[in-house]
């Protein structure tokens, strides 16, 4: 594992794998900072900026004020209420009014001129994605990145250039790693001579090892095919 990984960091910087230079490093991978051959990936949401985490919540949480509207209409969520419901701003309370009203200003909602509100399915599609899954990978978005540019350049998101997604990052960690407290720490285990003796274990544990090579081994060939892609652009 820890040998691809080094061959995959030597061709991202000097576009060969050099087997001399392979051998003089020593230092241990680390999953979250293996940059990808890519300058933008990976889209995320800002935690730090409060108008977007509050916009996910209005459109995608079932906890919404934005759920209920009148005594009758009332969906999971307000983006699937708006997607079967004709919805006028006529309808909100004061307090929803409030609401949509700072998402319209955001350009995250549009009104047209009877005071329906509207959306932008693209932008919808993409901002549920990233509620839901924390991440998008820029490369399959299309012109879907072009319609959210609007929230980087309102500091909602941003860009990440490294190979393996922030949840990916984590996964392995969790298996090969000391960063979690419950985690597996089998690359840790293996090294120092601390694994356990019995032998059915031995085995879940090598057949996991090969589960995370493969998975590994599929992510490098995926950002070779996306590297390749984007050059003939």
């Amino acid at each position: 594992i820890e040998k691809v990984l080094k061959q995959f960091e030597l061709y991202k910087d000097y576009n060969e794998i050099d087997t001399n230079i392979l051998e003089l490093l020593t230092d241990q991978i680390t999953f979250e900072n293996i940059e990808s051959l890519l300058d933008k990936k990976y889209i995320y949401v800002n935690s730090k900026n409060k108008t977007i985490i509050n916009i996910l919540y209005y459109l995608f949480s079932n906890q919404s004020e934005l759920c209920l509207i009148g005594n009758n209409l009332e969906y999971d969520n307000f983006i699937q209420l708006i997607s079967k419901e004709k919805i006028n701003k006529s309808m909100l309370s004061t307090r929803q009014l409030g609401i949509i009203d700072s998402l319209i200003h955001e350009n995250i909602l549009q009104e047209d001129k009877e005071g329906n509100i509207i959306f932008n399915l693209i932008v919808i599609i993409l901002l549920k994605e990233l509620y839901e899954k924390e991440v998008l990978c820029v490369n399959y978005l299309g012109e879907g990145e072009k319609e959210i540019e609007f929230l980087k350049d309102k500091d909602m998101i941003y860009y990440t250039n490294t190979l393996f997604a922030k949840k990916e990052s984590n996964y392995l960690n969790y298996y090969l790693n000391s960063k979690f407290s419950n985690g597996y720490e089998l690359r840790n285990k293996y090294a120092h001579g601390t694994y356990s003796l019995n032998e059915e274990q031995h085995l879940k544990d090598y057949f996991k090892f090969l589960e995370i090579l493969i998975l590994i081994v599929i992510k490098i060939n995926e950002e070779f095919y996306l590297y390749d892609r984007l050059k003939r652009l």
